[in-house]
């Protein structure tokens, strides 16, 4: 399994499928449970990192979750307002979404207030809907495609995927199956059918 993963990483840290999320130049990046927001982010992280590593770019990339914000007291206590001022920065925050709300509002307070005052910083926040987050200021995680579904069940269980098909001809289970345009769910659900050897 962890070669697996290492494959769909590296799979996807050469791909553009998530250039969209940066391209957009929006703040939050919104999805539903399992759409893949945190790989997404995480993805986009490596590939800036490389990018950074490569002297291919100035601009720092820099990771964290928003619980570990929290704990720390913000952006601006985690890098200090020296780093902030002079650096460019690509901060990358997750999971807005599963902190205390009191923690949210306080991290998308802060995150206004260096979009305003610093223009070497950008910002870019995973969560599920949050009702304070402007319209104007999302982009939506897009979910798999047919072609993706497929391709990620059969990189999971080493075979030829039909799931697309059952998905769009299937007449039990629907809710099932539409679940499965959400990497989660499908991964869930290839690893149990390459437990059971059956297809």
């Amino acid at each position: 399994m962890h070669e697996i993963i290492t494959n769909i990483i590296e799979k996807d840290i050469n791909s553009d499928k998530y250039n969209y999320i940066v391209e957009s130049n929006k703040t939050y990046l919104i999805g539903e449970y399992g759409v893949g927001k945190s790989h997404a982010l995480f993805i986009l992280f490596l590939k800036k990192y490389r990018e950074y590593i490569d002297n291919k770019t100035k601009t720092i990339p820099c990771f964290s979750t928003a619980r570990e914000l929290g704990q720390l007291g913000g952006i601006q206590k985690w890098l200090s307002e020296t780093i902030i001022s002079n650096v460019d920065l690509l901060i990358f925050i997750d999971a807005l979404d599963e902190v205390e709300y009191s923690v949210a509002i306080k991290i998308i307070e802060e995150i206004e207030f260096i979009n305003e005052r610093f223009k070497n910083v950008r910002i870019i926040v995973a969560s599920r809907e949050f009702a304070t987050i402007r319209d104007s200021y999302r982009v939506q995680m897009k979910t798999l495609n047919d072609h993706e579904i497929d391709e990620l069940y059969s990189i999971v269980t080493g075979t030829e995927s039909r799931v697309s098909f059952y998905r769009r001809y299937s007449v039990k289970h629907l809710d099932y199956w539409k679940m499965l345009d959400r990497p989660f769910f499908l991964l869930v659900y290839a690893s149990i059918k390459m437990s059971k050897s059956t297809l």
